[in-house]
């Protein structure tokens, strides 16, 4: 008994120390924000392509946590990624310049990946920084030549093309590619809150 009542002593008296630490700093949202968004997770993966990531970020001028989030969202960090329609590795890469083996190695992966929204991000005449980005993730996931295709539909329906939310609605009703562009930003602000830059 003596000894139990120590051990709930010294119990008390941690969970009161590690109390400021445990408590929130800022208020919860009342509309619970985090609950229905909670954060993504990182996985483990990511540690073991996290210098290949920084690397080909830094070459490109992206930040490295955009870039995480574009492979969590097209391999979930899983190298050896194939999809239906011929997309390979981390970056979900598609091309008849390499082999599917040079697309396995992950610092080709990422470095092809990272050049090629490189190339996207100047693409797209955009009215800001965010909708240049949203235009970018769009083409990365459905392909550049479609998102010229919707620019011209949205000019033509009087839309000002220069607005990515106002040219996803040239698309067809719950097509994936909104779902994607907004999917990998809710990643990368999550990863923006915990990783370092």
């Amino acid at each position: 008994m003596k000894h139990r009542v120590l051990y709930y002593a010294l119990g008390l008296s941690a969970l009161l120390l590690l109390a400021p630490v445990l408590s929130p700093q800022h208020p919860v949202p009342e509309n619970n924000f985090l609950e229905e968004f909670p954060a993504t997770p990182i996985p483990e993966g990511l540690s073991t392509y996290e210098h290949i990531i920084r690397h080909a970020a830094g070459n490109t001028g992206w930040d490295w946590r955009l870039i995480a989030a574009i492979i969590y969202h097209e391999s979930r960090f899983h190298n050896e990624a194939h999809s239906s329609k011929g997309a390979t590795g981390l970056m979900q890469i598609r091309s008849s310049r390499y082999s599917q083996d040079t697309l396995l190695i992950p610092a080709v992966n990422i470095s092809i990946g990272t050049e090629y929204l490189k190339k996207l991000g100047k693409m797209f005449p955009a009215a800001s920084r965010e909708d240049s980005l949203k235009f970018a993730l769009a083409a990365y996931n459905l392909g550049d030549g479609n998102i010229r295709k919707l620019i011209a539909q949205a000019d033509s329906a009087g839309l000002d093309p220069t607005y990515w939310e106002l040219v996803a609605h040239m698309l067809p009703e719950g097509h994936h590619t909104p779902s994607y562009v907004n999917d990998v930003l809710r990643t990368y602000d999550s990863y923006c809150s915990r990783l370092p830059r």
